[in-house]
């Protein structure tokens, strides 16, 4: 049988603190990177607001991250996007980008 030490009140409070701050990591930098890699640029070379499209189609081109559940990907994009320079608000409540929520699938209500 193993004992269970008590954690004192300011250590478990500083654990539940720790758990709401991010810290960057590289995969920001190479999400940052590749979000970059879709904006236009301009004749200096500069970035712009508008996306790359294919000189063919004229589609814009996307970017998928892939991870187990529980990885951080929403983290990531929520964090990427909402600190871009290309996409930040102009106004109150602006949001330069469409953002969905999708449930995960461990979250749903199952009925057995």
């Amino acid at each position: 049988m193993t004992m269970m030490t008590a954690f004192p009140a300011q250590a478990l409070a500083a654990v539940d603190r720790a758990g709401t701050k991010y810290i960057p990591t590289r995969r920001d930098e190479e999400f940052r990177r590749q979000l970059d890699r879709l904006f236009a640029r301009d004749e200096a070379g500069a970035q712009t607001a508008s996306l790359r499209t294919d000189l063919g189609t004229g589609d814009a081109r996307g970017l998928a991250v892939i991870e187990a559940a529980g990885g951080g990907k929403s983290t990531l994009i929520e964090k990427g996007l909402s600190r871009h320079p290309m996409l930040q608000p102009k106004y109150e409540g602006h949001l330069p980008y469409i953002k969905i929520d999708a449930p995960s699938p461990a979250r749903q209500p199952r009925a057995f």
